[in-house]
């Protein structure tokens, strides 16, 4: 507890928390441009790290990547376009929910998920740091391997009624994954002599093509059904976020509380991150809510508590053992050079 109090005390110092809450504003803005996504944020930020003191240094990116987590969720339902590649699920019951004229419930359970998770995985991080962080270096390539085999699993569990276009989207999400170089071999792999495919295709300009670009289509055939009308309409309308009332949150509770941990867990093993522990909660959560994926507030919950709770699982083997989980916490391990060593 004293350990706790004297870590909040610390946080609060008002350069600290004026750099904390510089960083937040920042990764939200980055993340809620999709294409822009938060660790671009934090690559642009690494300068200016340079003059700060430890704690100041990793306050700024702390915030860049809490902010980034929670922003993707803005476009992601209010556009069904993810602002991160960790939000993608957020879009199924996200966007539904704008359709219907409830962008403001759908947004105010997005930022009360992503405080429940990144709170749940703070605790986590607090109690059981040492003990989790011995469990995640006993991972080896086996476990891992389970791991993939298991999250192929979701896509069964995701496709619903038609199992042979998620089979086929995800066999075209794999073959998407062998472009660039062989890790083994270290030859190129469908690259057609293009160098800039060498590194491989990027997930967000995946993301972005298969969420905005049916969506602008779907645009412009009803544009043309009415007659061009939509194409010059133009549309004002208030959204806000107001707090989840009690009973949805009673509803919810559950839900945040298993994808809370099922993302404190996958953060804390190498190679996993927010997408997979969005996918995998939303996978877990369809087998408990019937009418997920419909447009209800559970498939909000579950995978923004979970994309969140992700940040304090990666925190435990990067402090502990200064081991990074993910190119974001890659990046801070950059800017906080000495104190994670």
């Amino acid at each position: 507890m004293e350990l706790f109090l004297e870590g909040l005390k610390i946080a609060l110092t008002p350069e600290n928390f004026i750099f904390m809450f510089l960083g937040t504003v920042v990764g939200l803005v980055f993340a809620a441009i999709p294409g822009l996504t938060f660790n671009t944020a934090m690559v642009l930020f690494i300068p200016l790290t340079f003059g700060l003191s430890q704690v100041a240094a990793i306050s700024l990116m702390l915030g860049v990547f809490a902010g980034g987590m929670s922003g993707g969720a803005f476009p992601a339902i209010l556009m069904g376009i993810p602002g991160v590649p960790a939000s993608a699920t957020t879009v199924i019951d996200g966007y539904k929910m704008t359709q219907r004229g409830e962008a403001g419930r759908a947004l105010g359970m997005a930022v009360f998920a992503s405080v429940f998770g990144g709170l749940f995985s703070l605790i986590v991080l607090m109690l059981v740091a040492p003990q989790l962080a011995k469990i995640a270096l006993k991972f080896g390539p086996e476990v891992i391997f389970s791991l993939v085999i298991f999250g192929f699993s979701t896509i069964v569990g995701l496709s619903g009624k038609s199992v042979i276009k998620g089979l086929l989207s995800g066999i075209f999400g794999l073959f998407l994954c062998t472009v660039g170089m062989d890790p083994v071999q270290g030859t190129a792999r469908f690259t057609f002599g293009n160098v800039n495919l060498l590194s491989g295709i990027d997930i967000m300009p995946v993301m972005i093509g298969l969420f905005a670009v049916p969506e602008i289509v779907n645009t412009f055939i009803e544009a043309k059904r009415a007659g061009g009308k939509l194409l010059t309409q133009t549309i004002q309308e208030k959204v806000t976020a107001p707090f989840p009332s009690w009973k949805e949150i009673k509803r919810c509770f559950w839900v945040l509380v298993y994808s809370s941990g099922i993302g404190t867990l996958l953060g804390a093993i190498p190679g996993t991150g927010g997408p997979v522990a969005a996918f995998i909660a939303y996978d877990q959560t369809k087998h408990f809510t019937k009418d997920l994926g419909t447009g209800v507030a559970e498939g909000v919950a579950a995978p923004e508590a979970a994309n969140n709770a992700v940040e304090g699982g990666g925190l435990i083997p990067l402090m502990t053992l200064g081991i990074p989980t993910s190119s974001g916490m890659a990046i801070m391990m950059g800017a906080d050079r000495k104190s994670v060593v």
